[in-house]
C-alpha cells in the first residue's frame, strides 16, 4: 500500500482490482452450489479481474529484497538487531521517498522496536529521526534510553487502560 501513497495510478490500479476481485467473489458465494450461474457475468468479472490483476501484480513493488553486509544475507545470517536495524533503514528510506514524491512527511510508527535494537542503535535511529519526522515509539520500559535522546519527547504512560503524561 506505501506505493499508494506516492503513485495515483498505482493506487487507482489497486483499488480497482480489490473492487472486482470483491464483486466477482461476491457473485461466486451467491451461486454456490446452483447450476444456473451466469456464466457470461462471471467471464466478465474473470476478464476483468485478470485485468486489473496485470496492472498490480507486475512491477519492481513484487521483488524480492536481499539485503547483504559483507557478502552476508542478513536475513539469514544478521543479528536479530542487525535485522531490525535493516528494516528500519528501508522504512526511513520509504519515508525519505514519500517526502520527494508528495512533498509530504508522513507519520512514524514504532512498535516496541527499541527493545531489539542495542543501546547504540536506539541512539542512532532515535537521533536519526529526532526533529525529521513525527514519531510514535511504543515501548514497555525507556530504561536504556540515553535521557539526552529522548528529553523533547511527549511521554505517556498507559496503565490498566488510564493514559498519563
Amino acid at each position: 500500500m506505501e506505493i499508494g501513497q506516492i503513485s495515483p495510478v498505482y493506487l487507482h490500479d489497486l483499488l480497482s482490482f480489490q473492487k472486482v476481485l470483491k464483486q466477482r467473489n461476491h457473485l461466486l458465494k451467491m451461486n454456490q452450489g446452483k447450476s444456473n450461474m451466469n456464466d457470461m457475468l462471471f467471464d466478465i468479472y474473470t476478464e476483468q479481474y485478470i485485468q486489473a490483476a496485470v496492472q498490480i501484480i507486475l512491477g519492481p513493488h513484487r521483488d524480492d529484497l536481499q539485503f547483504l553486509v559483507n557478502d552476508y544475507d542478513v536475513q539469514t545470517y544478521g543479528s536479530q538487531g542487525q535485522q531490525r536495524t535493516t528494516a528500519l533503514s528501508l522504512k526511513l528510506a520509504e519515508i525519505e521517498l514519500i517526502k520527494q514524491e508528495t512533498k509530504e512527511t508522513p507519520i512514524l510508527l514504532l512498535d516496541d522496536v527499541l527493545s531489539e535494537l542495542d543501546d547504540y542503535r536506539q541512539s542512532h535511529l532515535l537521533n536519526t529521526i529526532q526533529g525529521e519526522v513525527q514519531t510514535f515509539v511504543t515501548t514497555t520500559s525507556v530504561d536504556g534510553i540515553h535521557h539526552d535522546t529522548i528529553k523533547h519527547a511527549k511521554m505517556f504512560h498507559v496503565k490498566h487502560g488510564t493514559i498519563e503524561q
